[in-house]
C-alpha cells in the first residue's frame, strides 16, 4: 500500500524543464543560475540568413533562433550568458561548486548585457511591479553551424570592473560589492526551423514524436490481440493469472505511448508539451516494464507449466524481489523530479540511480536463470522449452543495460538520448509482443508452451474442484479409491450406494468398517434366517462369501501399500508440492512425481 501511494505521489511532483519555451520565475541569492540546455540542428545552406539583410523577417532566422523576455529588478546588471563549447566542458564547470560566479562568467563563450540596446537586446521597457520598479528585456539571436552543437543558456547578476563604468561596476571597484541575488521572470524559446517534427525539439530528441507515435500504433494492434486471447482462453477456462498480468502490461503499455503521443504532439505544437501526460508515462512505463518482469519470474518458477502453486519459500523471494524492483523503479523516477542536474547530466543512465537500477536488472536476470535451472532439474520432460524459454529471456533482461553501455561507448552526446529512449521503448514492446504470442491458443508456433497442454482442472480454474481434488478423482477413478469399499446392493432391484471419499480419517478404518459391516450382514442373515426359515447350511454360505470378500479387501489393501498411504497423506499439501505433466496414449494428463516415478 505504500508503495502504491508513492507511485500515485510522484504524479504530482514537479518534472525539470522539459520545454524549449521554458519560463523560470528566479528569487535566489545565487548569482549564477542555469536556465536550461538545446542541441541545434546543423543548419542547411538555405537556411543561413544574410546578416547584412536587415529586412528579413523573424521567421527566416527560426532555424537556430533563441529568443528571450527578461524581467529583473531596477538597479542589478543581469547578463545572459551562452555556453557551447560542448557538453563536457560546461558540464565539468558546472560541477566545480567552488567556482565564484566571476570565474563561470568568463568561461562563457557569448555575453548579453540586458541592461542596454544592442545587437541582441531588441527593445527594454520600465515599469512597476509589486511597487517594485522593473525593467523588461526582449530580444534575439540566432546560431549556425555545420555539425549539431550544444547549447547552454545561464543568467549571472555579476560583472567585472574593468567592463563599464556604472554605478555597479564603480560599487564593485570601490566596494567589492561584485555580484548580488538574481531576481529576475524569464521566457526563452530556442527553435530548430519551422517544421512541427523539429521545430521545438533538441538535436538529442529527433526522432522521439514520430518514434511514439509508430510504438502508439503497433501498441493498438496489441491490445486488440490481448482481447482475442483473453477471449479464446476465457472460453477454454484458463484465463489464469499470469495471462491477466500480460494483459495488464500490455494495456499499461498502451496507455504508456497515449501518454507520450499527446505530449510530444503537444510539444510540437507549442514547445511545453503536456507535462503532467509525460509525468504518467514515465511513471506507467516503469510499471509496464516490471510486469513483464515479474511474469518471467512467475514462468521461471513454473507456475502454470509445472506447478499449480509455488512453494511458500519462492513466494516469499518473489515478493521480496517485487519490493525491491518496484522501490528501485519509483526512488528513480522521484530522482528525476528532484535529483536530475540537466547541465551535468546527459542521461538518467549515467547517474548513480540510473547504474543502481541497470545492477538490479542484471542481479534479475541471474536469479531469472537460477529459477529456470532448479525448474529443469526438477522436471526433466521440461528441459527442452526451458532451455530455450531461459536464454532468449536472459538476453532480453540484459538487453537494456547491454544497449545502455553500447551507446555510451559509440555514440556522442548530441545523439544519445534519441537512442536509448528508442531502444527502451523497443526492448519493452519486444518483450511483450513475445510473450503474448507464445499464450495464442491453437497455433502451430507455440505448440511447445506448456500452458496449452495443461487443463483448466490443473491450473485451479474449475469452480470448486481443485488441483487435489483433480487427483483424488482419478484415484478413485482408476479403481484406487475404491480399494475395501464394495458397493452393496440395499435390496433386490436397487442402485449401488456410491463410493465415499478418501481421507487420512477414514484409510484406517475402512479394514474395521468392512469387518464390521461383514458381522452385520451375518447377523442379519441369521436372523432372517429364523425368521424365514432359511436353513443352517445357507447361513453357512453368506458367512464364507462375506469372510471371503473380507480376505479380497484386505489383499487389495496389501496391494496397494504405501505408495497409496503417502499419497493419500500429501493430498492435503498438493499446492506445495511439485507437479508434472505426462504424455500417454489418451493425451496428456496431471500426476504426481512420486507416482510418476
Amino acid at each position: 500500500m505504500q508503495m502504491l501511494s508513492l507511485t500515485v505521489l510522484l504524479l504530482f511532483l514537479p518534472l525539470p524543464t522539459t520545454s524549449k519555451v521554458s519560463k523560470h520565475t528566479i528569487d535566489t541569492l545565487e548569482s549564477f543560475v542555469f536556465l536550461d540546455r538545446f542541441v541545434f540542428f546543423p543548419t542547411p545552406p538555405s537556411e543561413k540568413p544574410s546578416k547584412n539583410n536587415d529586412s528579413q523577417s523573424l521567421e527566416f532566422f527560426e532555424y537556430g533562433l533563441i529568443k528571450f523576455e527578461i524581467d529583473y529588478a531596477e538597479g542589478s546588471m543581469p547578463e545572459l550568458l551562452l555556453f557551447y563549447n560542448g557538453f563536457d566542458l560546461y558540464s565539468k564547470m558546472a560541477s566545480q561548486d567552488n567556482l565564484s560566479c566571476k570565474e563561470r562568467r568568463n568561461l562563457a563563450t557569448a555575453k548579453v548585457d540586458l541592461s542596454k540596446l544592442g545587437v541582441v537586446v531588441r527593445d527594454v521597457t520600465r515599469f512597476k511591479f509589486l511597487d517594485r520598479d522593473t525593467v523588461r528585456v526582449t530580444g534575439y539571436t540566432y546560431f549556425t553551424s555545420l555539425y549539431p552543437q550544444w547549447f547552454f543558456v545561464a543568467l549571472s547578476n555579476c560583472h567585472d570592473d574593468e567592463v563599464s563604468s556604472s554605478f555597479a561596476s564603480t560599487r564593485c571597484r570601490e566596494l567589492g560589492y561584485c555580484q548580488g541575488p538574481t531576481l529576475a521572470r524569464v521566457s526563452l524559446e530556442m527553435t530548430n526551423g519551422l517544421d512541427v517534427s523539429s521545430k521545438h525539439f533538441s538535436y538529442d530528441q529527433k526522432g522521439v514524436r514520430e518514434m511514439f507515435i509508430t510504438f502508439f500504433s503497433l501498441q493498438c494492434g496489441m491490445l486488440i490481440l490481448c482481447l482475442l486471447i483473453r477471449k479464446r482462453l476465457v472460453a477454454l477456462n484458463k484465463y489464469h493469472y499470469t495471462v491477466q498480468i500480460m494483459n495488464l502490461s500490455c494495456l499499461v503499455g498502451w496507455f504508456v505511448y497515449l501518454c507520450n503521443v499527446i505530449h510530444y504532439v503537444s510539444f510540437g505544437e507549442d514547445g511545453i508539451g503536456k507535462v503532467f501526460f509525460f509525468r504518467v508515462g514515465s511513471v506507467c512505463g516503469s510499471i509496464a516494464d516490471l510486469l513483464v518482469v515479474y511474469l518471467l519470474v512467475f514462468l521461471g518458477k513454473g507456475w502454470t507449466l509445472v506447478r499449480y502453486k509455488i512453494s511458500s519459500g519462492g513466494r516469499m523471494k518473489i515478493a521480496v524481489l517485487i519490493t525491491l524492483t518496484l522501490f528501485s523503479s519509483m526512488v528513480l523516477e522521484a530522482w528525476k523530479s528532484y535529483g536530475y542536474s540537466s547541465e551535468i547530466l546527459v542521461n538518467q543512465w549515467v547517474s548513480g540511480p540510473g547504474i543502481i537500477y541497470l545492477y538490479i536488472r542484471a542481479l534479475i536476470a541471474v536469479w531469472f536463470v537460477y529459477c529456470c535451472l532448479t525448474t529443469i532439474r526438477a522436471f526433466q520432460t521440461k528441459r527442452r522449452f526451458y532451455n530455450r524459454f531461459c536464454t532468449i529471456f536472459t538476453f532480453w533482461l540484459l538487453l537494456k543495460p547491454i544497449m545502455v553501455f553500447v551507446c555510451q561507448i559509440t555514440l556522442t552526446d548530441d545523439n544519445r538520448a534519441a537512442y536509448l529512449i528508442s531502444w527502451e521503448v523497443a526492448i519493452l514492446f519486444c518483450g511483450q509482443a513475445v510473450l503474448l504470442c507464445m499464450y495464442f491458443p491453437g497455433r502451430s508456433f507455440n505448440a511447445g508452451f506448456p500452458f496449452h497442454h495443461v487443463t483448466s482442472v490443473m491450473l485451479g480454474m474449475v469452480q470448486g474442484e481443485s488441483p487435489s481434488d483433480f487427483i483424488r478423482n482419478q484415484l478413485l477413478n482408476s479403481g484406487v479409491g475404491g480399494v475395501g469399499v464394495q458397493g452393496q446392493v440395499a435390496e433386490e432391484g436397487g442402485s449401488a450406494t456410491t463410493e465415499p471419499k478418501l481421507s487420512r480419517d477414514n484409510i484406517n478404518t475402512h479394514n474395521s468398517n468392512s469387518n464390521s459391516n461383514s458381522n452385520s450382514n451375518s447377523n442379519n442373515v441369521l436372523r432372517g434366517n429364523n425368521n424365514n426359515g432359511i436353513t443352517l447350511g445357507g447361513a453357512r454360505s453368506v458367512i464364507k462369501t462375506t469372510g471371503n470378500d473380507i480376505s479380497n479387501t484386505l489383499r487389495q489393501i496389501s496391494n496397494v501399500g504405501r505408495d497409496l498411504v503417502a499419497v493419500l497423506q500429501d493430498l492435503n499439501d498438493f499446492e506445495e508440492d511439485d507437479v508434472d505433466y505426462v504424455e500417454d496414449g489418451g493425451g496428456r494428463r496431471m500426476t504426481m512425481n512420486s507416482i510418476a516415478e
